[in-house]
């Protein structure tokens, strides 16, 4: 009983950690900048682009 109650207790604070996490992670992206991002965005898809159609 109390191995399935911690699995259920588990499964339940999982999400309630993860939420916070990634508006954390969020948060410290648009710090770093959102225009980094974007060019590196940017070269990933021209390289894919030229890799898929020579």
């Amino acid at each position: 009983m109390r191995d399935g109650s911690g699995v259920y207790l588990l499964f339940f604070l999982l999400p309630c950690s993860l939420i916070p996490l990634i508006l954390f992670l969020s948060f410290l992206s648009s710090l770093v900048g959102l225009r980094r991002w974007n060019l590196w965005w940017r070269g990933c898809k021209s390289t894919r682009m030229t890799v898929t159609n020579p």
